[in-house]
């Protein structure tokens, strides 16, 4: 088979890979409507973690890097989690520890929202803005 011949191929490759992204992320989003629906955290770490080893388990088995897969997954994991992303509102400025708070109790892939004070927090959380408020 010719250069050209297999260059082609890889590109069929690419496009069904980069698809099957597209297909992932649309599935992430549909499962942070379900956890937001549920009160639920965004960020399961033991879910990741069993991902990570279902994924190393076939890059075994498929004889390529486990090292590699897992960190390729580990950047479609984060790609994922920013689908579903949470906003969470807490009083005070970036770096708060309100917003400490937030993000230990919810995860790193929410979306902060500060506001100035209290109240703020709780008119974003009424008026639907956001499902959650750190105060």
């Amino acid at each position: 088979m010719s250069l050209k011949d297999l260059r082609k191929k890889i590109d069929e490759v690419d496009i069904r890979i980069v698809g099957l992204f597209g297909e992932r992320i649309r599935i992430a989003e549909e499962i942070g409507k379900e956890k937001k629906g549920q009160g639920k955290q965004i960020e399961d770490r033991a879910r990741e973690t069993l991902v990570l080893e279902k994924v190393k388990s076939v890059a075994r088995k498929e004889k390529i890097s486990q090292e590699d897969t897992e960190g390729i997954y580990r950047q479609i994991i984060a790609m994922s989690k920013r689908t579903e992303e949470l906003g969470v509102a807490f009083q005070g400025e970036s770096g708060a520890y309100s917003e400490e708070a937030a993000l230990h109790y919810f995860g790193h892939s929410i979306q902060t929202k500060p506001c100035e004070n209290w109240d703020d927090v709780f008119k974003l959380v009424e008026r639907g803005e956001v499902p959650f408020g750190v105060v």
